[in-house]
């Protein structure tokens, strides 16, 4: 969890610069994301609308890509490259009168209120180059540059992530992030077909929603069902989210692998009674040496996989203690 004090800058950056096909709200008239310009369009690559198109975004120094998906309703939803939600919001899109665009994205979940303005200048079909500014949403304020190029995949990693879809509806004849929001699809279909225990089976949907895609307390977690908390950590990542940004951590037998490339081991003690679990981590290699995490794990009712969570992080390159809150899931590697 330290990369929640030394990365949060770059999760806003490329969860809200996430695909920097748009213009400016100095020329919106309305929120239509289709707004353009009178004048004529000097760059033919640049689209006149973003809604139904999904993007991967490189921010330079950043180990891994987001991947962004705009919605015709003026929603956008960003991933993280291991398909997990990092940030919702609304956006605005204009064509510039140079042939550049501008968007505008302003957060509501996690960082309310931040807003990020992108200039982007498009060098191919769905692929350019783009500066950006983020202000606010209690964040320090950021800059810098990045590119884009288009996500072919549809679902960023080809079946469910966790059995529902964020978002409730289907983009462009597809899921946005490959999930239904209670085992069925709210718009009736999904390119990839029926969920069958949390995972795309190509298939078809029956009836406008999954045939078998519904589980326990409405949905499924990498295929963990139930409200039966984990006793092992072995083969599973662990995903904190709080509202400083996000880090992930992999679990193989009885060591850990932080996503800030620390190596440790770690004690997991689960409570099924109290419906809890405490996971203590010891670093002693790569880059989080003398780091120590002790985490206390609320598990949702019903779920064994999801929940809140708080603990106090350790951080031996300073000496310093930090508590954070949050929520979490756990999913399989």
């Amino acid at each position: 969890m330290k990369k929640l004090l030394n990365v949060m800058a770059i999760m806003a950056v490329m969860a809200l610069s996430a695909f920097m096909t748009g213009c400016g709200d100095d020329h919106a008239n309305d929120n239509n994301n289709n707004s353009s310009n009178n004048n004529q369009q000097q760059n033919a690559n640049t689209p006149s609308s973003i809604a139904g198109r999904s993007y991967v975004v490189n921010i330079p120094g950043s180990a891994t890509n987001s991947i962004v998906t705009f919605a015709a309703d003026n929603s956008y939803m960003v991933q993280s490259s291991d398909s997990t939600t990092t940030e919702q919001g609304t956006y605005t899109y204009t064509v510039n009168n140079n042939g550049t665009a501008t968007i505008v994205m302003t957060a509501t979940n996690p960082n309310a209120g931040r807003r990020t303005t992108q200039t982007v200048t498009y060098t191919g079909a769905d692929a350019g180059t783009f500066s950006y500014t983020s202000t606010g949403g209690g964040l320090n304020d950021t800059s810098g540059t990045g590119s884009y190029s288009a996500n072919s995949g549809g679902t960023t990693s080809g079946n469910t992530t966790s059995g529902q879809t964020t978002s409730g509806q289907t983009t462009s004849g597809q899921t946005t992030s490959g999930q239904t929001t209670s085992g069925q699809t709210t718009s009736g279909q999904t390119t990839s077909g029926q969920t069958t225990s949390g995972d795309t089976t190509a298939g078809q949907t029956t009836s406008g929603q999954t045939t078998s895609g519904q589980t326990t307390s409405g949905q499924t977690t990498s295929g963990n069902t139930g409200n039966t908390i984990p006793t092992s950590l072995a083969g599973m990542r662990l995903q904190l989210n709080s509202s400083n940004g996000g880090e992930f951590l992999n679990f193989t037998g009885s060591t850990v692998t932080g996503e800030l490339g620390g190596t440790g081991t770690y004690v997991w003690t689960p409570n099924q009674a109290g419906n809890t679990a405490t996971v203590q981590i010891n670093f002693t290699g790569g880059t989080q040496v003398g780091d120590v995490y002790n985490l206390t794990l609320t598990f949702a009712a019903g779920s064994g996989t999801q929940g809140t969570w708080t603990g106090t992080e350790h951080f031996g390159s300073d000496n310093s203690d930090h508590t954070f809150t949050g929520t979490f899931t756990l999913a399989n590697q």
